[in-house]
């Protein structure tokens, strides 16, 4: 009985730092008016839950929280700007050519739907490539679709474990305030860890340096 209650008390605790999280993001994204919040906030958010994957538990969550969202303030809004322009001529891209009937523009559409691909796979490993190496500016997009290419099976568990969560969200909205983006993190930053890892056994990323 006390290993079961243990069990709960773990369990319960790690749910009320979860919901903690989410409303130091929410929180936080509204102090940077939202656009130029997010980016910063979802950074500190992902770096804490890196170092509870990482064994660290005890942190302090707000200390963490708001040295991360300072230090990466700028540089993570400059990267989430550009590939939010990418993003939005993509999609300007994908309407424009599915509303013209004709083989070209299949053909083209077809191209944009690669490109969307690939820049699914590097949203997706963006902020925990960011959290977890020391890279340069653009490097980080550019190792993230790496990372994201090579690590197809966390890949594929991440995409279904966000589609399993957005699901839940839309049947029970009032979720949304304290888990919406710290349960979406937990599910993007594990897989991607242990893809680091296994990554970083084997040798295969050595201009790619581990850094917090």
């Amino acid at each position: 009985m006390s290993g079961f209650a243990n069990s709960i008390y773990r369990g319960s605790d790690m749910i009320m730092k979860l919901a903690y999280l989410n409303l130091l993001w929410i929180g936080f994204s509204l102090l940077g008016g939202i656009i130029l919040g997010v980016f910063p906030a979802t950074v500190a958010l992902f770096t804490v839950i890196r170092k509870w994957i990482m064994g660290n538990k005890d942190i302090s969550i707000f200390q963490t929280f708001w040295q991360c969202y300072k230090r990466d303030f700028v540089g993570i809004n400059v990267i989430g700007l550009v590939l939010g322009i990418i993003g939005f001529v993509l999609a300007v891209d994908i309407y424009y050519f599915s509303s013209i009937n004709s083989l070209l523009s299949k053909s083209i559409l077809i191209i944009f739907g690669i490109l969307s691909l690939f820049y699914l796979i590097t949203i997706l490993y963006l902020i925990p490539t960011y959290v977890h190496f020391e890279l340069k500016g653009f490097q980080y997009v550019k190792y993230a679709l790496i990372l994201g290419i090579t690590n197809i099976g966390g890949t594929i568990v991440i995409i279904l474990g966000c589609v399993a969560v957005t699901f839940v969200y839309m049947k029970i909205p009032a979720t949304l305030l304290f888990f919406s983006m710290s349960v979406i993190g937990v599910i993007v930053m594990w897989p991607a860890y242990r893809g680091f890892l296994k990554i970083n056994n084997q040798g295969q990323m050595d201009l790619v340096k581990a850094n917090k």
